[in-house]
C-alpha cells in the first residue's frame, strides 16, 4: 500500500484509524510480524495517527520527499 488518505471533509472523524486498523488486522491475521512505513518529518496529524496505532520512530530517511524537499520519518509496528 502506497498511501491512505482521507478526503478532507472526512477527517478528525476516525475514518484514517478505521482504514488503518483494517490495515493492520488483516496483516496480523496472515502472520505479519513488522509493519513500516514512511511519513513526512513534519506531518503531527499523522505521526499522531500512527502513533495511536503503536508505530514508533525507528530512523530518518534523509530528503525522502520532495516538492517541498523533506526528511521522513520511519516507523514499525511489531505484531503481537
Amino acid at each position: 500500500i502506497l498511501n491512505i488518505a482521507v478526503i478532507p471533509e472526512m477527517r478528525r472523524c476516525g475514518m484514517g484509524k478505521a482504514l488503518l486498523q483494517w490495515v493492520i488486522d488483516r496483516c496480523e491475521k496472515v502472520g505479519t510480524e513488522k509493519l513500516y512505513l514512511e511519513v513526512r518529518s513534519s506531518n503531527a496529524a499523522a505521526k499522531g495517527l500512527y502513533s495511536s496505532c503503536g508505530f514508533k520512530e525507528i530512523g530518518k530517511r534523509r530528503n525522502y520527499y520532495s516538492n517541498p524537499r523533506e526528511d521522513a520519518d520511519i516507523l514499525c509496528r511489531e505484531g503481537k
